[in-house]
């Protein structure tokens, strides 16, 4: 079943065979009410002279949108049938498929293979990945690539601006403590969309009864150390900004924000610090 979206000056169909988001997701994708400040960011950013890297990629909404704004696109995206939705809602749109390199590959801090299965690596794979795994996808194995490996493919000069979206479920942590990639970062001058997700390396879990209280408030306070070793990290290399393009200075705001559910930054690897 095919389904065309509108939103703005993009327009484009989707296969609904396949894709449990379904109908009602790619309205909200077409009245710009599903993850606005995402689509705000792209429609600000993306024109035909960018480079746009999905980093998961999912069912391609974001993908499809910076393909119909001009932009070159790459997609990551690692879950087999997830891929495949991907695939099929790039595949149904003739116009666009041309722009969009998809990639079945997790991207992380280090290159090889990883299998779907429980605690394989959280770094790549948190628990959450597992929650919408599919009989297909378990035991599967997934190649994993850096930025490094994908960046030196690309002819970076042929493009204005680099655009980075990172939505990966925990597994930006290991990307933004990885050197080498900050130098690719710093280097392309990348303007980065971060989608921020504390804790779900090391999801929290209560096995002894009547100690939830404690144990949540013990994993709240490591994931706002961690929020705030974060921030202390890309603050070496880069601007940040909330997406309403408001500067953070502030190691303590910024995991205030994210302990709050704010989990959106714009990080900008050519502004200066």
């Amino acid at each position: 079943m095919l389904v065309k979206v509108e939103n703005g000056s993009c327009q484009f169909n989707v296969d609904l065979s396949e894709d449990h988001y379904g109908e009602n997701y790619w309205r909200s994708i077409a009245n710009g009410i599903y993850e606005p400040d995402t689509l705000s960011f792209l429609f600000r950013n993306l024109a035909n002279d960018v480079l746009f890297l999905d980093i998961g990629a999912a069912n391609g909404a974001m993908s499809l949108i910076g393909a119909c704004l001009g932009a070159t696109v790459i997609s990551f995206e690692p879950l087999p049938h997830m891929f495949r939705i991907l695939e099929r809602n790039v595949e149904v749109n003739k116009k666009l498929r041309k722009k969009i390199t998809l990639k079945k590959l997790a991207v992380s801090s280090f290159s090889g293979k990883i299998n779907f299965i429980q605690n394989a690596n959280p770094q790549v794979l948190s628990d959450i990945v597992f929650s919408i795994l599919t009989p297909e996808d378990k035991g599967q194995s997934v190649s994993v690539t850096t930025l490094q490996e994908e960046f030196m493919q690309l002819d970076l000069e042929k493009f204005t601006k680099v655009v980075i979206k990172i939505d990966i479920e925990g597994g930006e942590r290991a990307l933004i403590f990885d050197q080498v990639t900050m130098g690719e970062f710093q280097k392309s001058k990348a303007l980065v969309l971060l989608a921020l997700h504390p804790g779900f390396h090391r999801p929290h879990r209560n096995k002894i009864v009547g100690t939830k209280t404690i144990t949540f408030t013990i994993w709240k306070i490591r994931n706002f150390i961690d929020s705030y070793l974060i921030f202390k990290r890309l603050s070496q290399f880069a601007s940040i900004r909330r997406t309403n393009l408001d500067l953070v200075t502030s190691a303590g705001k910024f995991s205030l924000l994210s302990g709050a559910g704010y989990f959106e930054f714009i990080i900008n690897f050519g502004e200066q610090k």
